[in-house]
């Protein structure tokens, strides 16, 4: 292979080159502007569902259930959580003494919940 020959074939691979630079580009752009588009409708996909769970109890005040968690998930934009993982979720934040069971739910018959005071004078 002479030189002419080398110095052509590098020009193909450096246009083949930036034609897929181009294409990636224009699809980084495309990506950023779904994301751009998803944010100002509010959407948080980057929360966890413990996390989305816990901004609903801030506004919520008394007795509550997986019905109005579920809810206020939907209020708050948050993508669709499986019933399951919200009762999960519900349970594991009784464990660790977030919450407290009112009624037990059975079945399709949600539990009712409530939150537990925080004592004041913990220091």
């Amino acid at each position: 292979m002479d030189y002419a020959q080398c110095k052509k074939l590098k020009e193909e691979i450096e246009a083949e080159h930036k034609k897929k630079l181009e294409a990636l580009e224009l699809i980084w752009r495309m990506c950023q502007n779904q994301n751009s588009s998803d944010a100002k409708d509010g959407a948080d996909r980057s929360i966890s569902t413990a996390d989305a769970i816990r901004k609903v109890l801030e506004g919520l005040s008394g007795d509550f259930s997986a019905d109005d968690i579920e809810q206020g998930l939907k209020d708050h934009h948050v993508k669709r959580v499986k019933r399951i993982a919200i009762t999960n979720t519900l349970h594991r934040l009784v464990r660790r003494g977030e919450l407290e069971i009112v009624k037990k739910g059975r079945g399709r018959i949600s539990g009712v919940f409530r939150k537990k005071l925080q004592e004041a004078s913990k220091t």
